[in-house]
């Protein structure tokens, strides 16, 4: 059990990287495309957004740790960590919808699955622990300001 714990402290962060560095990898290719869109509308800074998801990366991945390591294995156990699968998946597609295909629309209803998958991780988890659902708190909000954002590129192309 020892090493098993040691090695997913490794295991999951390098996904949650991996993740992280594939919508990077989208974003940077797309950036000319969005901030000659952006530059009229009342969006942050790119460096912001980026700061900002990478504390919810962060948190996300610290969130991932404390289910994988104190969470009943169970069907509870097997769905919140399909879920956060699919979040991630949805999180770097996310990334290459918006920055490298240019398909606002597809990028907008990608990220309101994003944010489904975080309110049931929150549900799936709240009946176990109510601390660890809350660190999801930060990343659901987070999403409802990037769909938000989403809307007006959305809008304005």
């Amino acid at each position: 059990m020892e090493a098993q714990i040691r090695i997913n402290f490794f295991i999951i962060p390098i996904i949650a990287l991996g993740v992280a560095l594939v919508g990077r990898f989208f974003t940077i290719h797309g950036m000319e495309w969005y901030t000659t869109i952006t530059a009229t509308l009342l969006i942050p800074p790119i460096r912001f957004m980026n700061l900002v998801w990478g504390v919810v990366d962060i948190i996300s991945t610290t969130t991932v740790i404390i289910v994988w390591n104190q969470f009943e294995r169970g069907i509870r156990f097997w769905l919140i960590i399909a879920l956060f699968i699919i979040n991630a998946f949805l999180n770097a597609y996310w990334s290459y919808l918006l920055f490298h295909q240019h398909q606002v629309g597809a990028a907008l209803l990608d990220a309101l699955l994003l944010e489904l998958t975080i309110f049931l991780l929150i549900f799936l988890m709240w009946p176990v622990s109510r601390k660890t659902a809350y660190l999801l708190i930060p990343y659901a909000s987070w999403l409802m300001v990037t769909i938000g954002l989403n809307v007006i590129i959305w809008l304005a192309v």
